[in-house]
């Protein structure tokens, strides 16, 4: 970070930095707490989701430090969204596609998932991530950036037609990844982006909308998978895992 800040002189530490450096703190201050409480050695795996908050963190103050100016961010956030289009289409392809497009996303992270026992049997997207909550989580970022360049009616990083195209793609392929928390976390942001910008009863609206148009396209398969979470499935051994990883709870 004093590199960055020397070669590439971004903004100062602002109070939401030190949130984002607190969280990341807390993070590991609690693996190490939770590894005291259970007299349990701290592995290899613990260490790495204890200081995983971080390399988010840093790649944020990176990335603040290396667009400075509101050119460079403009042109980051166009690559960012353009970037997404072939994510979301190939996450699409998956699912409705012919098989080779199935078999090209496993090919590109080498994921054994669709093979792990208790494999939920509702086959969901994951493009070129090893797992869907990857591909449902880089989607967030995504949307939430798309709608907020809506909502301020920001032209200067696509124009309105090829945003709403890169945000239809999205939501279609996050809709594929059957991730129900990454779809509640999407809500909760987008009416939070609603408040800031005072518009509200535009982003209700369009939920609702949205929503609708969704159930209608996807009813089916958005209720194979209610079914299917709801149904028991074999549990997976835990054998070799440490009681700091196992106290949390799995993500849909």
């Amino acid at each position: 970070l004093a590199l960055a800040r020397q070669v590439l002189p971004g903004p100062r530490w602002r109070s939401w930095d030190v949130v984002g450096l607190l969280f990341c703190v807390g993070a590991a201050a609690f693996g190490v707490l939770d590894s005291a409480l259970h007299q349990v050695p701290i592995t290899s795996d613990d260490a790495r989701t204890m200081v995983g908050p971080l390399q988010f963190f840093l790649l944020y103050r990176t990335a603040a430090a290396a667009f400075p100016k509101v050119r460079l961010r403009v042109m980051a956030m166009r690559c960012l969204l353009l970037a997404s289009v072939p994510v979301s289409v190939l996450a699409a392809l998956q699912q409705v596609g012919p098989p080779r497009f199935f078999d090209l996303a496993v090919s590109l992270t080498g994921t054994g998932v669709f093979d792990t026992p208790g494999y939920d049997p509702v086959k969901r997207a994951t493009s070129v991530f090893p797992i869907w909550h990857a591909l449902a989580g880089y989607l967030l970022v995504v949307m939430l950036l798309g709608v907020s360049l809506v909502l301020v009616r920001d032209r200067s990083v696509l124009s309105l037609p090829l945003l709403l195209i890169v945000l239809g793609l999205a939501v279609v392929a996050l809709v594929y990844s059957l991730t129900a928390t990454v779809v509640v976390g999407l809500i909760v942001g987008l009416v939070a982006l609603g408040l800031l910008v005072g518009r509200v009863r535009l982003v209700l609206a369009s939920l609702v909308s949205a929503g609708l148009v969704i159930l209608l396209a996807f009813g089916p398969l958005v209720a194979e998978r209610v079914a299917a979470q709801s149904t028991p499935t074999p549990a997976t051994t835990t054998t070799g895992r440490s009681p700091v990883l196992c106290s949390c709870s799995d993500t849909l």
